[in-house]
């Protein structure tokens, strides 16, 4: 099925705060050492893998490893999903260095290094869903496809603050450090939402649109979600207080979330958002890349990737 034995390797030495810099040569002797033939491209920017992926696969490879956090694998998802001629003869696996690593916790992809190498030279698959959302950077129409979760308003912003805290690790205790400082200045937004055409009008403090349930480093969001059933699972916060919030923070992380009165849930295959107040957008990230801006339009490609799994 896949022509190539040598792997594309695409290493994110900022992924975690540098620590995947200082642990590419332990995880390449590993590879080396359990006999995978590879080719390394280190990123040196954001949407550099973008680019190195594409080159990749130009060149005729249809297997590739991604080393780093969500991101890195959704620079090379998006080229593989842009660029080759049929996603399904492509593959992709992880190993990963990040600190959040929500996708492989749904997919999964084991945390360990070597196991995470086995699993790679094993070389089983499934295939998962793909999502595509189609947003705005100022007036420019824009789209990117997604593996695991797109979060819109609280969530979009509370990514946004943990992303700049660039040179400090990331993961749950950045997610709810940035969590608490965006909570005091963060407010509700009149939206509209379609939901397979359907017009449902929200005070809205955050949403998680899914195809995986996890996302936040290890939140489960979305615990209803699926990633091969051809849906986008999405859960929407309604108008909520601040102490509401802290004092139910345990439930985003035990998939109790969906439960409280606050709280509604949809499985849909097209959704559309857009701002209902002229002067305040809602904002996005996905897979936990802060992006543009509304209104969006998602979908869902059902069984659109090959991901190496245990």
């Amino acid at each position: 099925m896949f022509l190539m034995d040598k792997w594309c390797v695409i290493v994110n030495p900022k992924a975690a705060a540098w620590k995947t810099r200082k642990e590419w040569p332990k995880i390449s002797r590993i590879l080396n050492s359990q006999g995978i033939d590879y080719v390394p491209f280190i990123t040196q920017h954001k949407g550099h893998g973008i680019y190195l992926a594409t080159q990749a696969i130009e060149k005729g490879f249809d297997s590739f490893i991604a080393i780093g956090g969500d991101g890195t694998v959704n620079e090379i998802v998006n080229a593989i999903m842009d660029h080759a001629s049929d996603s399904l003869q492509m593959r992709i696996g992880m190993i990963p260095t990040g600190t959040g690593n929500d996708w492989e916790k749904s997919v999964g992809i084991p945390n360990d290094y070597v196991k995470a190498c086995d699993v790679i030279k094993q070389g089983r698959t499934l295939v998962q869903d793909v999502g595509i959302v189609k947003y705005y950077e100022g007036n420019e129409k824009k789209k990117r496809y997604f593996v695991n979760v797109a979060g819109l308003g609280f969530d979009a912003v509370v990514t946004k603050k943990a992303n700049d805290l660039s040179e400090r690790p990331r993961g749950t205790f950045s997610y709810l450090l940035s969590l608490f400082t965006c909570l005091m200045k963060n407010k509700s937004l009149p939206v509209e939402v379609g939901l397979d055409g359907e017009k449902e009008k929200h005070l809205m403090f955050s949403m998680a649109v899914g195809i995986g349930k996890y996302n936040g480093g290890g939140m489960m969001q979305i615990p209803h979600a699926m990633i091969d059933d051809g849906i986008l699972s999405v859960t929407l916060v309604n108008n909520i207080s601040k102490l509401d919030i802290i004092l139910h923070i345990k439930m985003l992380y035990n998939g109790t979330v969906t439960q409280h009165p606050k709280v509604d849930t949809y499985n849909v295959k097209s959704m559309t958002l857009r701002s209902l107040k002229e002067d305040r957008h809602v904002y996005l990230e996905v897979d936990g890349e802060s992006l543009g801006h509304d209104p969006f339009e998602f979908d869902i490609i059902k069984r659109k990737l090959n991901v190496v799994v245990i």
